[in-house]
């Protein structure tokens, strides 16, 4: 997952994340407010029955690109972009996805 907080000034953020060729066409992705999100989102992933409460408009699968733009986020906030690949949930140091968030 990515930790991003949302700047003071602003309410909304663009995320464009791509993954490579490895790894594309089998990934999920969600941006989540909390870090128990995080580890529901994986559940999900896995087939659980857990539910999680993904930012509205934020949980895509089985994409090779994801891209969403959030609005009516909280200045100041921290939240979690995710990205789930069949049974690992894994950061930018483990694997090479290319990650944009502007505001």
């Amino acid at each position: 997952y990515w930790k991003f907080t949302v700047p003071k000034e602003t309410q909304c953020i663009c995320i464009n994340c791509s993954s490579d060729a490895m790894l594309r066409n089998i990934m999920s992705f969600a941006v989540v407010s909390s870090e128990n999100d995080i580890r529901k989102f994986y559940d999900v992933c896995l087939g659980n029955k857990e539910s999680f409460l993904p930012i509205p408009g934020s949980y895509k699968t089985n994409e090779k690109n994801y891209s969403v733009t959030l609005k009516n986020l909280k200045p100041g906030k921290t939240y979690y972009l995710c990205a789930y690949k069949g049974g690992a949930l894994f950061s930018s140091s483990e694997y090479f996805v290319q990650t944009i968030i502007t505001w």
